[in-house]
């Protein structure tokens, strides 16, 4: 796989990052611009993890489980001349025992980096599932929803500090990458939305973003919103479980006067990432780089 992502980069004229040798990765976009490992050598936490990071497809999407080398894919601004210097980091969901890479990260990064932004994905580690396809299609479904078992779970500490670390790293590599350091944003979906909570809540400063966005996760009961809370983005459907709890986190950050916007679509479901339904929730996107627009993240300083 590698040697494959090294011919089509050289194809696309796209650079191949150094740190990208060597990785154990069961898949890595070919047009972005690089993928880095998030910590050198072996993840702190995942020293005895000796499993196959693996694909999974999921009708026309992929699900990637079993990740034991968390990973930042970068995809660079589409149109250098319309670069805005924010970077975002992008969180996929799946429960915390798969990753919806492709709806939930690798399109959302490919439409921020037309918008101008530099956008990250981080592929998280997950908890352990079967060693290959055939066993795991054969378990009981694994729905991807709310009423999945996993993620009513407690996050995985592993997971949170891959969320944490990742924002350390892009802001570390700022200059490096082209960005600003006090313009990094990050959005996660469903379970990526704990670790973007997890960072704007108990994050030192080097890892709380800029602004966030979690699209259908509220928030863990009883979270305590920091004083220097940054403007949070919010995006659910009216008929997903998590519904209540989205409204509940901005009822809370309103009252505490903290800067937030909050989207309760009337129906889609969980999941709904990138995909077009039809439905109002096909705009989340637009709206979402809207308000990046109107917090002062649209545009080069």
């Amino acid at each position: 796989m590698i040697k494959s992502l090294a011919a089509a980069t050289l194809l696309l004229g796209l650079p191949l990052a150094a740190d990208a040798q060597g990785l154990q990765n069961a898949e890595q976009p070919s047009d972005a611009a690089r993928v880095v490992a998030l910590y050198p050598g072996v993840a702190p936490g995942s020293e005895t993890w000796t499993w196959k990071e693996i694909v999974t497809p999921v009708g026309s999407t992929r699900r990637i489980r079993n990740v034991v080398q968390p990973t930042l894919t970068v995809f660079n601004p589409a149109n250098p001349l319309r670069a805005n210097r924010t970077a975002i980091v992008i969180a996929p969901g799946g429960g915390f025992v798969r990753l919806a890479v492709d709806g939930e990260g690798y399109e959302v990064a490919r439409h921020l980096a037309a918008q101008g932004y530099t956008a990250i994905v981080l592929k998280y580690r997950v908890r352990h599932t079967a060693d290959t396809n055939e066993e795991y299609l054969r378990q009981p479904a694994r729905a991807e929803t709310p009423g999945d078992p996993a993620a009513r779970s407690p996050a995985p500490q592993t997971a949170i500090a891959d969320g944490l670390a990742a924002i350390r790293y892009v802001r570390a590599h700022a200059a490096q990458w082209g960005f600003d350091p006090d313009r990094v944003g990050a959005v996660g979906f469903s379970a990526g939305g704990r670790l973007v909570n997890a960072a704007v809540v108990g994050a030192d400063a080097a890892a709380r973003p800029n602004f966030a966005a979690q699209i259908y996760m509220g928030a863990d009961d009883g979270v305590k919103w920091p004083a220097d809370t940054p403007p949070m983005f919010l995006a659910v459907a009216a008929d997903d479980p998590l519904s209540k709890s989205v409204l509940s986190a901005y009822q809370t950050l309103s009252a505490a006067g903290h800067p937030v916007e909050l989207h309760i679509y009337n129906k889609g479901g969980h999941g709904f990432g990138m995909r077009s339904l039809g439905l109002t929730t096909d705009l989340w996107f637009e709206q979402f780089v809207a308000w990046m627009s109107s917090i002062g993240y649209a545009t080069a300083r």
